[in-house]
């Protein structure tokens, strides 16, 4: 990177901010006069859309489109059914990905997010300012639980419920609506029968609609800009792969190769996109350098680390095209029953939802019972499924996710409230698994169902009893002192 303008112009590339001052006296992003004193501030190559035919004006940030009507401006339909609050909820049920709708008005000034939270929306409400990136909200001074009680490291890398690392900011739980002037939030999706109207269906009628309703967002997205999309050898970027042939002359595909990534899964993925017919690039992994890092932990105030994170140079150079869209896998593990303690849960227990911590304290106890107090009546299995959707995703997914908008848009056509309403009225027994990926892969594209899958690497430790975790990180503490690796 060279030139200091070149570098000022990626500092929060692709974020917001919302609040009656700007984050700082050198603020020069473009300013959108909102309602009672508030203005909405946007980076240059974020996309944003207003509406303000009527009496509550509707601004749209990120990424939205219906999949089912994808030419639709979606400022434009929101602003034509917000009086009427079904059909607005019920819109938002369809909408696909990564973005913040504002209704604005009078004394009115509330924001909904997508299904699971790609787009952050990070408050303060003793400034009653909110931001895609709690930095904006400065100054970040460390809170709570930045201490003992919770130790920021590779497998214990993510807030619950809508803690943060900083004093008087929270991020608002995605399907929850926040009300920026009042600086209260109410969840308005889903409702406890939000499967209802699907109860009577077969598995055989919900996997079509899932396997045509993937298709339709991968046209829908094709239509929205110019889409890169990530291929490995594992089951979601193959379902993604197999919901894109209708738009494989306008898509490319690439795969990531270097250290830390098993070949066998890239050979998988370059079979995968000659079966397929697909324009695909591997790129080999290039080393970050400082002022790369610093930009993306800036964006995300230190909350995403780890893997996505070491590929940020490998990320700027796919990203070197005009406004990608980058088309992921994310929230496939939806399909998965990530969660679930059983094959067919009763309840919903903590202990299974917490497995993915090394060293969970009362912090993420106490995020974990936040999240759960703000549900309706749902049965186990779509709590466990909800709590995938929302907390994993919504916190640890969109906290890299965010900051690679550096390089580019993110989409994933997991990441849609009406898909995810399919996929919980299934029967349990296919849920269960991970036997609906490969099923709709046969569904979609039958000759990439016979390539075999590279093997998946799972993180074993959250199935060792938390005091074989201590013991093991004390001897783990002895061998640093003694010099040993």
């Amino acid at each position: 990177m060279s030139g200091n303008n070149s570098l000022e112009n990626l500092r929060f590339r692709r974020q917001w901010y919302l609040g009656q001052q700007a984050p700082s006296e050198n603020f020069h992003w473009k300013k959108h006069q909102l309602t009672d004193g508030f203005c909405l501030y946007v980076h240059a190559d974020q996309l944003v859309a207003f509406d303000t035919a009527n009496s509550i004006s509707i601004a749209v940030i990120g990424l939205a489109f219906n999949p089912l009507s994808p030419e639709i401006n979606i400022a434009s339909r929101i602003s034509s059914i917000v009086y009427d609050e079904k059909t607005f909820l019920n819109e938002l049920v369809n909408l696909a990905g990564s973005y913040l709708i504002i209704l604005y008005a009078k004394g009115l000034l509330k924001l909904f997010n997508d299904a699971g939270g790609l787009m952050g929306v990070y408050f303060d409400g003793t400034k009653s300012a909110a931001s895609s990136s709690p930095t904006l909200l400065s100054p970040v001074r460390k809170g709570r639980v930045s201490g003992e009680d919770f130790k920021f490291e590779p497998g214990n890398d993510w807030y619950t419920g809508n803690n943060t690392a900083y004093i008087n900011i929270k991020k608002l739980i995605p399907n929850c609506s926040l009300d920026l002037i009042a600086g209260e939030y109410e969840r308005y999706w889903p409702t406890d029968s939000f499967t209802d109207p699907y109860q009577d269906y077969t598995d055989e009628k919900l996997v079509e609609m899932i396997a045509s309703l993937l298709e339709s967002m991968m046209a829908g997205v094709a239509m929205q800009g110019k889409v890169i999309a990530s291929l490995t050898g594992g089951q979601d970027s193959r379902v993604v792969l197999a919901a894109s042939k209708s738009i494989q002359s306008c898509q490319q595909f690439f795969t990531i190769s270097g250290k830390g990534v098993d070949d066998r899964d890239v050979e998988i993925a370059v079979l995968l996109a000659k079966v397929a017919g697909v324009e695909h690039k591997v790129y080999q992994s290039v080393s970050t350098q400082e002022w790369l890092y610093s930009l993306y932990d800036e964006i995300c105030a230190g909350e995403a680390i780890g893997v996505r994170r070491e590929i940020s140079g490998t990320c700027l150079e796919i990203g070197n095209v005009a406004s990608p869209i980058h088309v992921n896998g994310n929230y496939g593990a939806l399909c998965k029953s990530y969660y679930w303690h059983s094959k067919n849960p009763k309840s919903f227990k903590i202990s299974s939802v917490i497995r993915d911590f090394i060293s969970p304290g009362g912090t993420i106890i106490e995020g974990v019972n936040e999240w759960n107090e703000t549900l309706p009546d749902l049965n186990a299995a779509q709590k466990y499924n909800l709590f995938y959707l929302e907390q994993r995703g919504g916190r640890w997914i969109s906290a890299g996710e965010n900051s690679s908008r550096l390089f580019y848009e993110t989409f994933s056509p997991f990441n849609n409230r009406l898909l995810f309403t399919y996929i919980c009225s299934l029967s349990q027994d296919l849920q269960y698994g991970g036997k609906l990926l490969k099923l709709l892969t046969q569904r979609m594209a039958p000759e990439l169902s016979d390539i075999s899958y590279a093997k998946a690497r799972r993180n074993w430790s959250k199935y060792i009893p938390g005091n074989m975790k201590n013991k093991l990180r004390g001897l783990r503490n002895k061998l640093k002192i003694w010099g040993l690796p």
